[in-house]
């Protein structure tokens, strides 16, 4: 791959996938942890304010939030799962009140969090690799250079399996299900963010109510409380995408594009979540005001929302075309 000048990059998300009928969408992953774990399901009705899926109410299977499901990831309601567990708060003046009773709620939203994380990821994994690849003629096959450099955002082997692409010509950024490493899916809001807020007192309190402010949050705390509250915002740094960090591994691909003149988008929604990436696929091709780029979309709503995304992104507007993915 070093020694070839490839002058054509494939970037690949997941409307690819779907346009060659793998079920790859995110509400069947809801009703896979439906089905496989209903504890993390139910847990991202609650504490996410997901909708119930039903396989046979397709309005169901559209809710946003499943649709959007990378980002839907930074919605935890850490309020609401406290609040579920506020009656293992412990009570300083029970006559059996132990030092452990300090730490319970904490074990419990403890376990939440890394069933949202670690346990949930390996579900999902396991629902990549349970993906079925249709076979057979109407395939809707695409076509695509062969000689191409490849920036894949999915997980699944369909470039390689439809296209016989060699794996060495492919990025998986996000890794692949089909291997030892750990799939990346996360939100892409700063950990910061959820931080434990200082609480400030009011201004133009005298003394005296300075003082009772101050005594009035003292008997406000909650200390078993608040040590759950503290396992929870983890889950925030958990279920981060960290795209720098994947950026900055990956830096011999992005030195390998500064010969690219075509870039094909196919399938991917230009989320905020992955804006690093593209940034960086920009910076990375010389004279890249030459280059030309193609853009699928699926709904003739998607095409401004695009063009606006990829025109923030630093490319001008006569090096956009965006069209059908059967057209491209």
């Amino acid at each position: 791959m070093k020694d070839k000048i490839r002058d054509t990059l494939y970037v690949i998300g997941n409307g690819f996938d779907l346009h060659h009928r793998l079920d790859t969408w995110y509400s069947s992953f809801g009703l896979f942890l439906k089905n496989n774990d209903s504890d993390i399901y139910d847990y991202f009705i609650r504490y996410f304010g997901f909708a119930e899926l039903d396989e046979e109410d397709e309005e169901s299977l559209k809710d946003p939030l499943w649709s959007q499901f990378e980002a839907s990831l930074a919605s935890l309601d850490i309020e609401e799962v406290l609040s579920e567990y506020s009656e293992f708060a412990a009570n300083p003046a029970s006559d059996d009140h132990s030092e452990g009773d300090w730490d319970t709620i904490a074990v419990y939203v403890g376990q939440i969090r890394d069933d949202l994380t670690v346990n949930m990821l390996d579900l999902f994994k396991q629902f990549i690799l349970d993906v079925k690849y249709p076979t057979g003629d109407n395939l809707n096959l695409l076509s695509i250079d062969k000689n191409a450099l490849f920036f894949n955002f999915n997980y699944t082997k369909s470039l390689e399996k439809y296209y016989q692409i060699s794996q060495s010509q492919i990025l998986y950024i996000h890794n692949k299900a089909e291997s030892e490493d750990k799939l990346i899916l996360g939100h892409g809001m700063n950990p910061k963010e959820f931080d434990r807020k200082e609480i400030i007192p009011p201004n133009n309190l005298n003394d005296e109510e300075l003082y009772e402010w101050r005594e009035a949050q003292s008997d406000a705390f909650d200390f078993s409380l608040e040590r759950g509250r503290d396992e929870l915002i983890q889950y925030f740094t958990n279920s981060f995408k960290a795209t720098s960090i994947l950026i900055e591994k990956n830096e011999s691909f992005f030195n390998s594009l500064n010969n690219i003149n075509k870039v094909y988008i196919l399938g991917h929604s230009l989320a905020d979540v992955d804006a690093a990436y593209f940034k960086k696929i920009i910076r990375s091709i010389n004279n890249n005001n030459k280059t030309k780029w193609f853009v699928s979309y699926h709904n003739s709503n998607e095409i401004i929302e695009k063009r606006n995304k990829l025109l923030s992104y630093g490319l001008l507007e006569n090096q956009i075309q965006i069209l059908k993915m059967n057209e491209i």
